[in-house]
């Protein structure tokens, strides 16, 4: 209720006194409405006996928008009374209790709604958190394996006394797989690795606990590590041209490792040894398409929708300002410099 309740909208206000005479079948008590003020209220009757029913009725200047909200509150007991998305909008209310009740009408806009899906085992890239008994879990995974190489990860426990364990990996294609059922063993190596970025998680719990376990009991019993994110290189799948060798300074590209899709993919470049740089920034959709950024420019950002799952990569030219705009071979040799290829994965 204290959420929703903004007095500064305090646009009407209106009194009925309990267990007393009907003043007037036909009077009526009306909040008169300031300039500006969107929202009325009016009462059918100012006075009314207890037991006897009183609409309400609010109603605005304008129609409501898409978003809004008109309310009459209870100011005396915090209670809703009615809302609705239309305007007038009538309560009849009523009270056996003798005693004078506020009311006021309320108009509000709400935002655009969120969904949050909650599920036994969130795989989302969130950081860890404890059990119920504050025991947690942490995961130790390397930031990067070459292409053929065992991805081994390890569980580490804190505060249990005999854990066991679940490990939880997703590919580029953003499909999670678990290890099985719970088992003491605290390490496990991730099969079949492709090129592109990997997510590693493990939950942790005693191996007294229930199994199955409900809903409730693995909020109690189970822990949850940091996801971590792993590059995958190799494959061949990213081919760009490596920094000259007889250039003078380096540039380094900065961005996430990990992208919904439907997102955006922002790159920042770090030169380092570079006067007056300029950049050129390079992706490759997962259609095996290289697109830039455009002409040499000084912008030290861009960013491109992440409209297509799976695996992108990324990379930068730097420059100074003053190096020839048409330049040879030989010249492209001397003043230009280029990042390392970046995977990036984009997953629904």
């Amino acid at each position: 209720m204290n959420e929703r309740q903004r007095w500064s909208r305090r646009l009407a206000a209106l009194l009925v006194p309990g267990a007393l005479a009907v003043l007037a079948a036909a009077a009526q008590a009306r909040t008169a409405l300031a300039t500006g003020q969107p929202v009325s209220l009016t009462a059918s009757l100012p006075e009314a006996r207890t037991g006897e029913p009183v609409d309400l009725t609010a109603v605005t200047a304008a129609p409501l928008a898409p978003g809004q909200t008109l309310a009459i509150v209870n100011v005396t007991t915090a209670q809703i009374v009615a809302s609705g998305s239309q305007s007038p909008l009538v309560a009849r209310v009523v009270t056996n209790d003798p005693g004078t009740e506020r009311f006021l009408a309320e108009l509000t806009t709400y935002s655009t709604p969120v969904e949050v899906d909650w599920a036994a085992h969130p795989n989302g890239t969130t950081t860890g958190y404890q059990n119920a008994a504050g025991q947690t879990v942490s995961l130790l995974a390397p930031a990067a394996v070459a292409s053929g190489s065992p991805l081994t990860v390890e569980a580490v426990p804190h505060g249990f006394m005999d854990p066991v364990f679940q490990f939880w990996w997703a590919g580029p294609d953003g499909r999670w797989q678990s290890s099985g059922p719970f088992a003491p063993a605290a390490s496990f190596t991730v099969p079949d690795t492709e090129p592109g970025v990997w997510q590693v998680l493990v939950y942790a719990r005693e191996a007294t606990a229930p199994d199955p376990e409900s809903a409730a009991q693995q909020a109690r019993y189970e822990a949850k590590s940091a996801t971590h994110q792993v590059v995958v290189s190799g494959g061949g799948t990213a081919v760009a041209p490596p920094p000259p060798a007889t250039a003078t300074g380096s540039v380094v590209l900065s961005t996430r490792t990990w992208v919904p899709l439907g997102g955006r993919l922002a790159f920042a470049a770090e030169p380092r040894g570079i006067a007056d740089p300029v950049f050129q920034f390079w992706f490759k959709t997962p259609a095996g398409i290289w697109e830039s950024s455009g002409p040499y420019g000084p912008a030290d950002t861009f960013s491109t929708p992440a409209d297509a799952p799976g695996t992108w990569y990324a990379m930068v030219y730097a420059r100074p300002a003053s190096a020839p705009t048409n330049e040879t071979a030989a010249e492209r040799a001397a003043y230009e410099v280029a990042s390392a290829v970046v995977p990036i994965g984009v997953t629904p």
